[in-house]
């Protein structure tokens, strides 16, 4: 449960920064960013599907 207040916090964080900012980030960086969030997203995913099935 903390984890997904934490979460949320920090997403509102991060998006209020980026509205501010505006300008956004280099494309490189923003690739890396959606690759690094893909993987960890998956990552979570497959192990919950590893502890529901044990």
């Amino acid at each position: 449960m903390i984890g997904t207040i934490v979460n949320t916090l920090v997403l509102l964080v991060g998006t209020s920064i980026g509205c501010l900012v505006k300008k956004g980030i280099n494309k490189r960086y923003e690739d890396v960013l959606f690759i690094a969030i893909g993987a960890s997203r998956s990552r979570y995913w497959l192990g919950k599907r590893e502890q529901h099935h044990a």
